[in-house]
């Protein structure tokens, strides 16, 4: 009976993660009536799945030019006036243990703005910068060139990486507590 028990439930966690997969990358130049009311009325149950099992890769993961964008994170601090680097997330300079999940976090917020003063509230929060100090997220950013981009541009030794900068948002962290 325990088996038989067990058997069904992987067969039913199996089930559901292939609709929850299927429904979240699902593009939206496919979605007819039908499967766009599904995908309204499942995604409040699928999207914290998704993102909990980090599986929240689009449909553009299977195409086959898939995204080349490469992207570090620069937070700043105003001082006397000037905004300053208090600091900078990329890969390489974060612990590994938390490198993922952090930049995991960081990268939605390109796709997310209005959610950036809750990350910086949560950095104010946590300690991580002074009381009253004005926050200033970035994100800079470069595109990998194609094979062909590449080759013409002489192999990567003299690949050029051309930055851009896109602000993400700000927030000013609340007085400390007396």
């Amino acid at each position: 009976m325990r088996i038989r028990l067990l058997h069904w439930g992987i067969i039913v966690f199996c089930v559901w993660h292939m609709f929850s997969v299927l429904i979240f990358i699902i593009p939206d130049e496919v979605r007819t009536k039908p499967i766009r009311w599904t995908i309204d009325a499942s995604m409040p149950y699928v999207r914290p799945y998704m993102y909990v099992t980090s599986q929240w890769q689009k449909w553009n993961i299977f195409s086959p030019d898939p995204i080349r964008r490469v992207s570090a994170y620069e937070l700043q601090i105003e001082q006397n006036g000037v905004w300053q680097r208090h600091a900078l997330f990329r890969g390489q300079s974060m612990q590994w243990q938390f490198r993922t999940k952090e930049l995991k976090i960081l990268r939605q917020l390109e796709d997310s703005k209005q959610i950036v003063p809750l990350y910086l509230a949560d950095y104010c929060r946590t300690g991580k910068a002074p009381a009253n100090a004005r926050l200033k997220l970035k994100a800079i950013s470069y595109v990998i060139p194609t094979k062909k981009e590449l080759e013409e541009q002489g192999g990567w030794p003299s690949m050029k990486r051309n930055y851009w900068t896109t602000d993400l948002g700000e927030y000013t962290c609340p007085p400390a507590h007396s």
